[in-house]
This record gives C-alpha cells, sequence and structure tokens, in this order.
C-alpha cells in the first residue's frame, strides 16, 4: 500500500494495524504516525452527552464513566503549569474545555475562553464563567477572529480526535501570541511500552501519533520548538506531554521548567513546581516517588477535593496490592532459593561420595593389577631361573671336563717347563726380586709401560694414573679432588662398570619391628647425572637441626660417567649409597633406597635441591605431636630464577584432584608408602611425563592420609639450572594430568 502522509509529507509504504472494532489504522513506515482509514464523515456524532456520562448510563469504552473524577486527576496538573507559565495571569484558552474544570482551577487575574464540540458541555462551561468561543477548532471564523490572542493555550487529550492532525496545531499556534505556549497531552504509540489500550478501548480516536511524528510536524513542519517527553501512566499506557512555543527569547525560562517539571530532569525551584510535578507525575500518571509524596504533607487545603482523596485512594491501593504480589513473589523466590541450595548440597555431597568410591576402587584394581604382574613376573622369573640352572649346570659339567683337560695339559706343561733351561732362569729371578724388593718394584712398572705401549694405551694410562694420585694426595691432605676434572678414559669406564656391577648394598636383615638403634627420619637422595650438586644436598640433610636421622644415596644410573664416579666415591657420616644401572626413573630410584630405608618417616629429595635447616625437626613434631600423615612446606626458587612459591595449608582429596599441593620432599610415614605400593612411573614414551609424586599423594589421600603444609615457609630449596625431567617437553600440562 502507497499514501502520502499528511504529517512528514513523505509517499512511503505503510504498515497498518487493526483496532478491536475492526477499524484499519495505517502507520506511516518513515514518521510512525497513524491514522484510521477510512476517517468518518461526521465525527461530532461521536460527542454526544452520553460521552461526559450524562443522561443514560453508557457501557461504551469510548465514554467517560465519571467525568468529574477523571477530569480531576486527568487535567489537574494542566492548570499548575499554566499558573507556572504565567503566574501573573493573563488570556488563557483550553481546546476541548468540557465543562471547564481545568479552566476554573486558574482562579482570579486569568481571562479564561474554551472550544468544547459538545453543546451541553459548553453551556455548562459558560454557566462556569468560560467564554467558550465555539465548537470546532478548524472553523476559519474562528482562527481569524482570535489570532495571536492568547498567552497560553491548553489541549489535554484534543489532537487525536480532529480530522486533520496538523491543521489542529496550526490552528492552535496561530492563535497564540509570538511569546505564548500551547501546552498539549495525547496519546503516544510507545516502542517501549504496551500499546494495547489505546487500541482497544479509546475507539473514538482518529489519530495514533509517535514522538518522531510529533517532533517532524512541530519542528520541521510549522518550524516551532518543541520539548516534552514520552508519560507512561502505571497500568494504562503511555501519552506525550510537550510545550509548543516559537518566540526564543522566553525558551530557556521554558526549558528550565520544562526540565523541572515535565522531565523531572532537576530538582523543583520552588513549591509550586514541586506540586506541578506531583500533580503529574503522581496523581496522573500513578508513579509514586519518595519526592511527589513528600508534597503531599505542604499540599493547600483548598486543592483537595473528594475526587482528589478518591485518586489518592486508589493510588495506594494499587501500590498495597503490587507490594503484595511482590512481596508474594520474593517469598516463592526465596523458597525456590532454598529448594535449590538444597538440591545442589545432595548433588555436590552424591558427587564427593561418588569421587571417594571411585577412587578408592580404581587404588583396589590398581594394586590388585600390580599383585597379578608381581605374580606372574614371580612366575616367569622361577621358570626362567630354571631354564638357566639347567643351562649353568650343563655348562659347568662342560667346563669342569674342559677344565680336568686343560689341567692335565697345564701339568704336561709345567712339568716340561720345569725340566727346561728358562725355569731355572725364572726361579734365580724369584730369588732375587724376595731379595731385592725395591729391584722388583721397577720391573714391574717397566713391564706395564710394555705392556701399554704394545696396546697403544701409553699415554691415557699414564694420565688416568696421575690423576688417581693426585686424588688419593688430596684427600690424605683432606682437600677432595675436584670430580669435575677427571675425564673418562677406557680405563675409568672399566672401573665405574666394576661399581655398577658391585654397588648395590645387599637389603636389610628382616627384623620383626624397628630397633631401639634405628634414625626416626630417612632422607632418600636421588641423582641423575646430578653429581656436581649431590654433596650439597647430603651436607645440607646433614646440616638439620633434628638429628635422628640417616641418608641413602640412590645413583639412578647416571649417563654421565663422572657423575656416577662422583656419587659412588662419595664419603660422608650416617650416608649409605647404592647404585642403580641404566632405565630406572625417578619413581623406581625412589622406591629402591626407601626399601632400604630403617626411618619410620620418609622424605625424598632431588640430588640438585637443598633443605632448609630447621625443615625436618618441623615436619616430625606435626607428624608425632599432632598425628599428620604427611608434611611439606613452601618452595623457593634459587639459581636461574628467582621467588617464592606457597601451597595449601590442609589440602584434601578434592584439592589435590586439581593440583598438586604438597612437595617432592614431603616427609611421610613409610607405612603408607607400603600401604599405596610405593611410587609409579608413567611410560613417557606412551603417555608422555606425569609427575609420579603427585600420583602418590593421591593415592595417599585416597587412604585416608592427613596432609599439612607449612605454607609459607620454603622449607625446600629448588635449584632451577636448565632442563630438568620435570620441566622437559615431553612434560604433560596440568589439566591433561587432573584428567588422567
Amino acid at each position: 500500500m502507497v499514501f502520502s502522509c499528511t504529517v512528514c509529507g513523505c509517499i512511503n509504504a505503510a504498515a497498518w494495524v487493526r483496532r478491536s472494532d475492526g477499524v484499519q489504522i495505517v502507520r506511516c513506515t518513515q514518521c510512525g504516525m497513524g491514522v484510521i482509514d477510512p476517517i468518518p464523515d461526521d465525527l461530532m456524532a461521536l460527542y454526544d452527552d452520553a460521552y461526559y456520562g450524562q443522561g443514560q448510563p453508557d457501557h461504551d469504552d469510548r465514554r467517560y464513566r465519571d467525568y468529574a473524577y477523571t477530569a480531576e486527576h486527568g487535567v489537574g496538573w494542566a492548570a499548575a503549569l499554566v499558573k507556572l507559565l504565567r503566574p501573573a495571569g493573563g488570556r488563557v484558552l483550553d481546546i476541548g474545555c468540557a465543562d471547564g474544570h481545568l479552566l476554573t482551577k486558574l482562579g482570579p487575574g486569568y481571562a479564561i475562553s474554551g472550544i468544547e464540540a459538545n453543546e451541553t458541555a459548553g453551556r455548562i462551561a459558560a454557566e462556569r464563567g468560560v467564554d467558550v468561543l465555539g465548537r470546532d477548532l478548524l472553523d476559519p471564523a474562528l482562527i481569524d477572529g482570535h489570532a495571536g490572542h492568547f498567552d497560553v493555550i491548553t489541549a489535554i487529550a484534543v489532537f487525536e480526535h480532529l480530522r486533520d492532525f496538523g491543521a489542529g496545531l496550526r490552528a492552535a499556534l496561530r492563535l497564540l501570541r509570538d511569546d505564548g505556549v500551547l501546552v498539549f497531552e495525547v496519546p503516544l504509540m510507545s516502542a517501549e511500552h504496551d500499546n494495547s489500550v489505546w487500541l482497544t478501548s479509546s475507539l473514538e480516536h482518529v489519530w495514533y501519533p509517535s514522538e518522531l511524528g510529533l517532533r517532524t510536524l512541530v519542528e520541521t513542519e510549522l518550524g516551532a520548538r518543541l520539548i516534552g517527553s514520552e508519560l507512561f501512566i502505571v497500568g494504562y499506557a503511555s501519552t506525550y506531554v510537550g510545550l509548543v512555543f516559537r518566540d526564543a527569547a522566553n525558551g530557556q525560562a521554558i526549558r528550565d521548567l520544562a526540565e523541572r517539571v515535565v522531565l523531572r530532569q532537576a530538582d523543583a525551584a520552588s513549591a509550586e513546581q514541586a506540586t506541578a510535578r506531583m500533580l503529574l507525575h503522581l496523581v496522573h500518571a500513578a508513579t509514586a516517588t519518595h519526592t511527589e509524596v513528600g508534597v503531599l504533607a505542604d499540599l493547600p487545603l483548598a486543592m483537595i477535593n473528594p475526587s482528589l482523596l478518591r485518586r489518592f485512594s486508589e493510588l495506594w491501593q494499587a501500590d498495597m496490592w503490587r507490594f503484595s504480589l511482590a512481596r508474594a513473589e520474593t517469598e516463592q523466590a526465596r523458597t525456590r532459593a532454598r529448594q535449590l541450595k538444597a538440591d545442589l548440597d545432595a548433588a555436590e555431597s552424591d558427587r564427593v561420595r561418588s569421587h571417594i568410591e571411585l577412587t578408592t576402587s580404581l587404588v583396589l584394581a590398581q594394586e590388585g593389577l600390580t599383585t597379578a604382574r608381581a605374580s606372574l613376573a614371580a612366575r616367569i622369573a622361577v621358570e626362567i631361573d630354571l631354564g638357566q640352572q639347567r643351562a649353568s649346570l650343563a655348562a659347568e659339567r662342560a667346563a669342569a671336563d674342559a677344565t680336568l683337560a686343560a689341567s692335565q695339559a697345564a701339568l704336561a706343561e709345567v712339568r716340561a717347563i720345569q725340566a727346561g733351561a728358562a725355569w731355572r732362569v725364572a726361579a734365580v729371578l724369584r730369588e732375587a726380586t724376595l731379595r731385592y724388593p725395591r729391584v722388583s718394584q721397577h720391573a714391574r712398572r717397566v713391564a706395564r709401560i710394555v705392556w701399554w705401549t704394545v696396546r697403544g694405551r701409553l699415554i691415557s694410562g699414564l694420565r688416568f694414573r696421575r690423576k688417581v694420585q693426585a686424588q688419593l694426595r688430596a684427600e690424605a691432605a683432606g682437600a677432595g679432588a675436584n670430580p669435575a676434572q677427571l675425564e673418562p678414559t677406557p680405563l675409568l669406564e672399566q672401573e665405574l662398570a666394576i661399581l655398577q656391577e658391585t654397588g648395590h648394598r645387599p637389603p636389610l636383615a628382616a627384623r620383626p619391628e624397628r630397633a631401639s638403634d634405628w634414625p626416626l627420619v630417612t632422607v632418600v637422595v636421588t641423582s641423575f647425572n646430578y653429581g656436581k650438586f649431590v654433596t650439597d644436598a647430603v651436607d645440607s640433610v646433614l646440616a638439620q637441626t633434628f638429628k635422628d636421622l640417616e641418608v641413602i644415596v640412590v645413583e639412578g644410573g647416571s649417563s654421565d660417567p663422572t657423575s656416577r664416579y662422583v656419587v659412588a666415591g662419595l664419603q660422608r657420616p650416617r650416608t649409605r649409597v647404592l647404585m642403580q644401572g641404566p632405565g630406572h626413573w625417578a619413581g623406581a630410584n625412589r622406591n629402591l633406597g626407601i626399601s632400604q630405608a630403617r626411618g619410620r618417616y620418609i622424605c625424598c629429595l632431588d640430588a640438585d635441591d637443598t633443605l632448609a635447616p630447621t625443615y625436618i625437626e618441623k615436619a616430625v613434631f606435626l607428624l608425632e605431636r599432632h598425628g599428620y600423615d604427611a608434611v611439606s612446606g613452601a618452595m623457593r626458587m634459587v639459581g636461574n630464577d628467582q621467588g617464592q612459591i606457597n601451597i595449601m595449608e590442609q589440602p584434601d582429596l578434592d584439592a589435590l584432584l586439581t593440583g598438586n599441593q604438597m612437595l617432592t620432599c614431603a616427609v611421610f610415614r613409610r607405612s603408607f608408602w607400603e600401604q599405596a605400593g610405593g611410587y609409579r612411573d608413567a611410560d613417557r614414551a606412551v603417555s608422555g611425563y606425569i609427575y609420579e609424586d603427585w600420583a602418590f599423594w593421591i593415592r595417599l589421600a585416597a587412604l585416608g592420609a592427613r596432609f599439612r603444609n607449612l605454607h609459607h615457609d620454603a622449607v625446600l630449596h629448588y635449584r632451577v639450572h636448565g632442563v630438568s625431567l620435570s620441566r622437559g617437553n615431553d612434560v604433560l600440562p596440568m589439566e591433561q594430568q587432573c584428567r588422567m
């Protein structure tokens, strides 16, 4: 549909809706103004005596059922605003004056005139002193006869009833003086609030204005100024209250008044402004605020009448009803919140219980799997051992036969040698060796040099011999040689191979209970290529204020021969050294050391870290006096990085499942290590590196262990010196380790 808008003048496609009586409303898509289509020929017929509630009762929603009451709260604010615009009096015209209710509120000093379509209402207004000029605002004779005559014109709920909205506004402006003001209110098709009231009850309306359409008409088409805003009437719909003027000289005063009374953008500057503001926003729009309600205490007695009291009563009842609904909804919300909290608590309790049960089942399953693997491995070992024993017996029998034959041949050879001249010479030499030992010693040295020369190892053999002699001299002098200066030579590698084969200490003798001379704490120091740091780690343990302890150093199969040599030669009081072959990870090395431990409590320390001097003493106090099962503390980084990392004071199973809250050097009960099956290393080639100590703490927590941290006490000095096991590229992210 295409039509020409009489407001903005555009020719545009129109949107349309229907009222409840089936009448079509066409709306301009440019300015939003709506108008019924078609407009009835005789609009005056709508405003008979029944329109104002006179004559027979009529329940038509288009009619007023109690006009006196409606007028009191519908136009009282306009009378108060007129007094503020012209406090000294003046000429006032009310378009659609009805029975003169608005005009008679002005009092003496005002020349009051009106225009009213209903003859009966106009006659009543005239009897009350209103000069009724006519019935039709658009009457050319009326406009020409009173052009430029009035100081203030009011048009409350008028323009929406006219055949031509723009012509009505234009006529009102012609009737104003140059410095006059038009005060109007029209229904508004709001963009924010429900407009269904205007489409279902006010069926005598011809126009359905929008705020954009009003501004376009007044400011663009008529060249006047407009100040106003949307006014939402609570429980009903929106209207638009505006002030129109042409003279810019008094524009600031009008704008200031509108901001304080209509727009409420500033506080009222006088009691009269506060009263007008209260009548508009509280009495008319039913919007109760502390400011507007407070004005009632100072309301003049002359303004109070039965209709106003009835309005206050209805507003109070409406607020009480809304308050009751809000209180009921609040109580329902609280009940729902309490129920929701109870449901959440129950769900959380179920989740924790399920998590504990799942963890316990997992630990039991892992223990069963470990037992089965151990049993299978034992059976395989027995079978292999039997096979090896059979092969060994056969080899020994063959070797015995070969030895017997060789012995017989050797005996024959010895007899032949003894019968020869060489034996007689050798006998002379042996006798000379016993008689002259120094000559014999020089002869052996010469023979060794000749042997090295023949084998091509003269230089390396002499270099190694000098270094060994230098080390022995330094140790004899109490200084100790620097192990970093010992380069791995073929002979040194041969010596390390011997250490690897013979370095393990035999297992502890089985005892029914702890011996009285055994230490209370065992500190297991594990070293892999950390020979240059291991002495500092062991010394930090021996320097503890708590002395009832022992140290077990586990050499974990280092790839650096020099590091293995240093650890193998470590000599410290209360210290034992265990040598592992290659292919052992951190967990396996710790398990070996703990298996040889005699202490009731275990502390595992990496060889590149050190302990604070009072750590073991504090940990033992918490373990012995307060019954905790594992104790650690904060960590201070030294070396390439600096800083301190604090951890949770009392972590439980839930906390440990989301992050590692215990240090590697925690002091814990050896009995829990036995229950948990020790440390367990992950296959790095399959899953990547997983912190074996973190998994160990989780198993201890699942078994009921109680944890405590000296969470601000830096008990561990963690050395940062390049790529380590826990900082390698194959270390899984913490989030992924949590899920595993």
